[in-house]
Parts: C-alpha cells; structure tokens; sequence
C-alpha cells in the first residue's frame, strides 16, 4: 500500500471534516486492497451521509467477492442504518455475495437469517439454493416465510416439491407458498393449485384471501 493510499485512510477514519472523509472515500474508489475495503467497511457507519454516499459507490465501484465480503457482517449489526446499507449493497453487488451470505443463513439470530434470506431472494441467483430449503423448517415462522418468497423469486423448478411440503405442514405459510408456486409456474404447479382450489371449494371454504391467491397463482402459472 502506498502513502497516498495510506493518507487517504487516515483522513476517511479521523478527519472531523465530512467533505475531506467523503473526497477520501471517493479517491479509493480504484484500490482494490483488502485494507481498503475494510476500512471502508468501517466507515459504512459514518454518521455524514455524504460520506456513506461516497463508500457505497466505493465499494460498488470496486465491486467483486471481495467487497461483498467485507459488507456482510453489517446485517448483524443492531444499528438499523448501516444494516439496511450492507443489505442494499449486497444486493447490487449481486451474485458476488451470495457465498458470503450463506454462513448467515444458519446464524442463531433468526433475524438475521432472514435477512440473509431477504437478500438472497432479491439476488435471484440459483447457487444457492440448497442452503434455502432446509430452512423451510426453520425454528421461526418468518424465517419459512421468508425462504418460501425468496425460493418463488428464484424460480427454481427443484423448490415446486420441498414448498409443497412446506403448504401442508405449516398452515400459516400457505398463502406464501402458494404465491411462491406461482412464480416458478410449469404443468405440475399448475395441477397442484388447480387441486387445491376444487378441494377449498368442496370443502365450502369460502376465506376470500385463500381463493384469490390460488387463482391468481394458477394465473400466474400458466405464464411460464
């Protein structure tokens, strides 16, 4: 690392000026240097907005696995700003952070195993795909839900069966599921919502919220 790269952190960490840490963050734009990114990774907290302006076109910038990496411990952080930044970040960063994410996903925080999922669900990538599934099983009902939107966002056809399941066994995630099941669409999603809706409508179930999200995710199916 150079002097002027040095000068450049210093001023971005300890500099009372927001001006002078915001010009700082942006001349680091180019420093693809793992000291770098953590320490722009520190300063995601600067309380100058101008400042988290210019990190986070820093780190986009930059770009790659490595930016990733140096975000993602952010959403476990208790202050809701820069939580929300890491996970905006990543989700630009996209398919870059989706190994970086995973270790979240079996975190003891069931928060943030969600917003792992969030973020997963909103990159769309299909690698991940197999850390989800176990975790509609999940301790904790948001947690399902979450996997379920993120597995319909992804669209993968190996999620049609394991989000079946995930209907019959927890009545609270059948709306989620069923509008997952809409999303990813094909023949057999199709029958399975069609199935559905004549036994809800044998049976006299007549809950408005249920039938429109069948009918509409049978809709939706035959879209794909």
């Amino acid at each position: 690392m150079n002097e002027e790269t040095k000068n450049l952190i210093c001023l971005l960490l300890t500099d009372p000026d927001p001006d002078v840490r915001r010009r700082a963050a942006e001349d680091l734009t180019d420093c693809n240097d793992r000291n770098v990114l953590a320490v722009l990774s520190i300063a995601i907290q600067d309380e100058n907005k101008g400042v988290e302006d210019a990190v986070s076109r820093s780190f986009l910038s930059i770009g790659g696995v490595g930016a990733a990496r140096a975000i993602v411990y952010h959403i476990e952080d208790e202050n809701i700003a820069p939580r929300n930044l890491a996970a905006k970040l990543l989700i630009r960063l996209g398919e870059n952070s989706v190994h970086a994410l995973v270790p979240y996903l079996r975190s003891d925080n069931k928060d943030v195993r969600k917003l792992a999922v969030d973020i997963l669900g909103e990159i769309k990538s299909k690698e991940p795909i197999y850390y989800l599934l176990p975790l509609l099983q999940d301790s904790d009902p948001n947690v399902i839900v979450a996997a379920l939107e993120a597995l319909g966002n992804i669209g993968s056809t190996v999620a049609i069966v394991p989000i079946g399941d995930t209907y019959n066994r927890y009545p609270f995630a059948r709306i989620m599921a069923i509008e997952a099941l809409g999303k990813i669409g094909g023949d057999s999603v199709r029958s399975f919502l069609e199935n559905k809706f004549k036994e809800a409508f044998t049976a006299g179930n007549t809950d408005g919220v249920y039938l429109f999200a069948l009918l509409d995710a049978i809709g939706n199916s035959g879209k794909r």
